[in-house]
């Protein structure tokens, strides 16, 4: 058997011979990506490595942030659409009770799936779904405490290098810490995130100062 490779140039070759009113949207679409886009595909470009793996596509409009890209590019990439359904758009960052406008918004049969969930949610939980509900719990949460201390330590380090007093650096890291806290509960879609107090919010403020702090000694 005879088999024929072709690379992304050639099949995009092809289909341009092709009469535009026999090309498909989403081929029409595809070409003016490849004419867009073409510093990016070149040699050198952000996505030329996946381009020459026939990933040239998913390169440009999943794995390439939009200001990493020209202009012409940008303009070229298909609009993303609007996240629908009860497990795309309400339950994406995890399952949660909807309020009546949301469920007003699904269809039959993302209602049927929502009301036995919710039958099932309402039953007396088992110690092994205890134990399945803590350690989801218990994950996020080292999750947000791991991005806000992040936050806060990047937030020390420069403040630290900035040549702020104690209580200016204070202040800062303390700011850096509320707003990812903050951040991190309005991201949370499960209600498993609570607000910070202003006691939790001093004492990661005062732990990432002093990692930093540690941090800049062992750099130097």
């Amino acid at each position: 058997m005879l088999r024929l490779q072709m690379k992304a140039e050639g099949i995009a070759n092809c289909l341009k011979a092709l009469d535009s009113s026999l090309r498909s949207a989403g081929c029409s679409t595809y070409l003016a990506m490849m004419d867009s886009c073409e510093t990016e595909l070149a040699y050198g470009g952000v996505c030329n490595d996946a381009h020459m793996n026939g990933e040239a596509v998913p390169c440009l409009i999943q794995r390439v942030s939009p200001d990493q890209l020209s202009a012409s590019c940008q303009a070229a990439l298909p609009e993303k659409e609007e996240a629908k359904g009860l497990h795309k758009k309400f339950w994406a960052d995890g399952k949660r009770m909807l309020e009546a406008s949301e469920l007003a918004e699904l269809n039959a049969d993302d209602k049927d799936t929502y009301q036995r969930w919710l039958k099932k949610k309402n039953k007396p939980k088992s110690g092994k779904d205890k134990e399945r509900e803590y350690a989801v719990k218990t994950q996020k949460m080292e999750k947000a405490n791991k991005a806000i201390s992040d936050a806060a330590e990047a937030a020390a380090l420069k403040a630290i290098a900035s040549g702020l007093k104690k209580s200016e650096l204070t202040m800062e890291v303390q700011v850096a810490v509320r707003e990812a806290a903050q951040e991190a509960v309005a991201e949370d879609m499960t209600g498993t995130l609570k607000p910070f107090s202003t006691k939790e919010i001093a004492e990661m403020a005062k732990d990432a100062i002093k990692a930093a702090k540690k941090a800049s000694k062992t750099e130097l």
